[in-house]
Order: C-alpha cells, then sequence, then structure tokens
C-alpha cells in the first residue's frame, strides 16, 4: 500500500517558477523528515505566486513534498470569499490520500470535513491553543468579527481533536485541553530539529562576560508573538541602564511596518534592530552565539522552536509564563505575558549578573538535550506509524462494506 500523506499547515508560502519558497518555518529539510515513514506528502496551504525570485527565501518542496496551494488570504471575511472553493480543493486531495494529518485553522477545518464526507480516519497536531490565540489576537487590537470567527475555529478544533484517530501535541497542556477518544494514541513531542551544528556548550561566566550584552528575540512578526512589549520594555530598559544594550529583533510577518514605526517613535533607532528574515542555518546560529541573552515575549505559544533552539546554544533565556515556555524555563525566568515593566526588569537584573547567566545557561541546555532529533524522531514516528496503521484498517473496512 502507497503511504500518502495529506497534511495542513497556515504557513503563508510564496510560488516562483513552479517551486514553493518559505522564509522561517517549514522549509524542505523539515517535511523531509516525514519521508522517514511515508512515500510522499502534499502540504494543503496558502500559497501566492510572485514573479520576483525571493532571494531571502528558502524552498519548502522538493522530491517527495509537493504543496497543494491555496488562495493566500489573511482576514476571515477575505476566508468567506473563497471557502467554496477551498472546500472542492481539499474535497479533490482527500479523496486520493492515504493518511490525513490536520494541523488547527480554517484550512484544517475543511480537510476535515471532506474527510468526514468521504468517511476517511485523520490525525490531528496541536502546535497552539486556538483559545488563547483568540484572546490575545482581540488585545492586540484585531477587530471582533476577527474574534468571533476565531472562538468558531476553537470550537472546530476541540471537535476535531475529539473524534481525530490519534493525536500529538507540543507540549503537556495542550494535550490536557484537546483530549482524542484514545488516550492511548496521545503522543507528546516537539518538531524542533536540533542539528549537530546548532549544539554547543553551556555558556562559562567568562564567555558570557565577554559578549556584548545583545539580546536576541527570534519568531515571525505577529501579535500574538509580544514584539511590541519588548519594543516597549526596550523604552523602559534605557530607563534602567542607559544605552549600554541592544536588541536584536529576527523574523519577517506583518508586524514589520508596525514594529518599525514604534522604534522610530520611541526614538530607539541606535537600539533596537529589526533584521527581518534571516535563514535558518549558519547566519541564524552565528546571530545567537553573538547574544548574551534569549527573550521571547509571546502572548500565546505552543512550544516554541526558536527558544529550544536558542537554549541548544547555551543561551540564557527569558519567556512569559504562556503554553510550551512554562515546560521549558524556570519559574524564575518567566515573566507575566504583556507585563512590559516586569520584563524589562527581568533583563536588566540578569544582563549583567553573570553568576546567575550561567545557571541558566547550564540549566537550559541541559533541557533542550531532552529533545535532541534522535529523541523527537523516535516519538514522532510511533504516532506517523500509528496513523498509518489506523487509517489502513478504516480503509479495509469501509472496502468490507461495499462488497
Amino acid at each position: 500500500m502507497t503511504k500518502r500523506l495529506l497534511v495542513t499547515t497556515e504557513q503563508h508560502f510564496q510560488r516562483y517558477s513552479g517551486q514553493v519558497y518559505t522564509d522561517i518555518a517549514f522549509p524542505y529539510e523539515y517535511w523531509r523528515e516525514y519521508l522517514d515513514v511515508f512515500d510522499e506528502v502534499k502540504v494543503v496551504a496558502r500559497v501566492r505566486d510572485t514573479e520576483e525570485f525571493p532571494e531571502h527565501l528558502i524552498r519548502a518542496d522538493g522530491k517527495g513534498v509537493s504543496f497543494v496551494g491555496l488562495p493566500d488570504y489573511c482576514r476571515p471575511w477575505q476566508f468567506a470569499k473563497v471557502a467554496l472553493w477551498v472546500l472542492v480543493r481539499c474535497f479533490n486531495v482527500v479523496r486520493h490520500s492515504d493518511c490525513i494529518l490536520l494541523r488547527m485553522g480554517n484550512i484544517a477545518t475543511c480537510v476535515w470535513l471532506c474527510a468526514k464526507v468521504l468517511r476517511k480516519s485523520y490525525a490531528v497536531e496541536l502546535l497552539g491553543d486556538p483559545f488563547e490565540a483568540t484572546i490575545q489576537a482581540r488585545q492586540a487590537g484585531s477587530r471582533i468579527l476577527d474574534w468571533f470567527f476565531a472562538k468558531i475555529i476553537h470550537w472546530m478544533n476541540f471537535l476535531q481533536a475529539r473524534s481525530a484517530c490519534c493525536a500529538s501535541y507540543v507540549c503537556k497542556y495542550l494535550r490536557q485541553q484537546y483530549r482524542t477518544k484514545y488516550p492511548g494514541r496521545e503522543f507528546v513531542f516537539s518538531d524542533v530539529l536540533l542539528p549537530e551544528e546548532l549544539i554547543a556548550l553551556p555558556g562559562t561566566q567568562d564567555s558570557l562576560k565577554s559578549r556584548d550584552p545583545i539580546i536576541v528575540s527570534v519568531g515571525r512578526l505577529m501579535p500574538e508573538k509580544g514584539h511590541k512589549i519588548l519594543v516597549e520594555a526596550a523604552d523602559r530598559l534605557r530607563e534602567l541602564r542607559g544605552d549600554k544594550w541592544q536588541i536584536r529583533i529576527i523574523g519577517g510577518g506583518p508586524e514589520m511596518k508596525n514594529l518599525r514605526k514604534l522604534v522610530e517613535l520611541r526614538g530607539l533607532q541606535d537600539r533596537v534592530n529589526l533584521l527581518g528574515v534571516v535563514k535558518w542555518g549558519l547566519d541564524l546560529f552565528k546571530l545567537l552565539d553573538d547574544a548574551r541573552l534569549f527573550v521571547l515575549p509571546s502572548l500565546t505559544e505552543g512550544m516554541p522552536r526558536a527558544l529550544i533552539e536558542a537554549m541548544a546554544k547555551g543561551l540564557p533565556a527569558i519567556g512569559s509564563k504562556v503554553g510550551g515556555i512554562i515546560d521549558l524555563l524556570d519559574e524564575e525566568d518567566l515573566v507575566k505575558p504583556g507585563d512590559v515593566d516586569m520584563l524589562a526588569e527581568r533583563i536588566n537584573a540578569v544582563l549583567d549578573d553573570v553568576p546567575r547567566l550561567e545557571r541558566m545557561s547550564r540549566r537550559n541546555f541541559q533541557k533542550a538535550m531532552e529533545y535532541k532529533s534522535e529523541i523527537m524522531r523516535e516519538r514522532k514516528h510511533l504516532f506517523w506509524n500509528t496513523l498509518i496503521q489506523v487509517s489502513r484498517v478504516k480503509q479495509r473496512a469501509i472496502y468490507a462494506r461495499t462488497l
């Protein structure tokens, strides 16, 4: 039996000359890992055609990995305009898929409906809490209509998880929120990649002290990622310690323009650098090596890959007390989400405390090693093979009823 996987994602991609590209998230190396178990992978996602070669992006498709491109909508009302076309497109690809993996969102809901009509089994992957994302998106300034649609998505996700044949979660918190009917088929693991060239040794007091007081944050520039909070904390940080520090924010996204305006409004051009997209690999790793502290100010979060990567570099870190960040950092390294003053004061307290930085570095490195590729790979393969086995049983049962 051919093992063809159909997987959904809410990530945005670009297509140039028939090839699909992405920024930081979900490059070809990420999807290629599925080919250890599956013969073919089709990714259902929003894809925008471009006439200019995207030099700052990296390939997302390749041998064994192809994309089912959907319109590149952004707002719920834009999705409403193309929903019927999306459903038809999803129905056609679901019919010819052996295994289905849903990553929660509008696209996953469309594929889920098609799978239910066609009586096909499916698995779910919980990467974040849509309920938390709903609340934080509203606080970040989204319109009431957005909040209403997001609330519906939350309940759709609950129903999808409840009737899934198996499920994976990036943190224990999400497993508690979205249980299936089959506890024995629930798996907790992260999809982070920790190659050998990324992993470093924990920092020593001498090595950490020798670094400039640079604070780095990596992530897609979305309202719920809290970069606005970090910039506002930078304003407060200037009052606490003058100009003896620098913040580097790495990533692209729709909030870039707003963040640049905020940096200029606060007069922080010399203190806060928005570096945009940096290719995952040695260029990004070098920026982590140069930093003294990593900060993740998210308002909502699943299991942040960027934080685990920084921890594998032995980088001390501060993060918001939400989602999977709680599983990664000590209580003393967590801050209340959205609390500008607390974030600034915690950064100021840690940045020059070299003994504490060393303790944080050693502890973070040890924690990150729990997410080494071979450990995560074993759990992933068990989850994927469970999906294959259950899907085969369901298909045989359907075939037997048709005889």
